[in-house]
């Protein structure tokens, strides 16, 4: 049995993908955000 043949990696690896797509997609609408959408959207990552 190999490492990525583990449902436990493949189920990590599945939410690490998830995760990616979803900062991609909510980096690619930032720059469409107005000054405040900006600030808000900032303090939440900080978060």
């Amino acid at each position: 049995m190999g490492f990525f043949d583990s449902e436990i990696v493949q189920e990590e690896a599945k939410h690490l993908f998830h995760d990616y797509q979803s900062l991609m997609q909510l980096g690619g609408d930032y720059g469409k955000f107005d000054r405040e959408g900006k600030k808000s959207s900032s303090s939440r990552w900080k978060q």
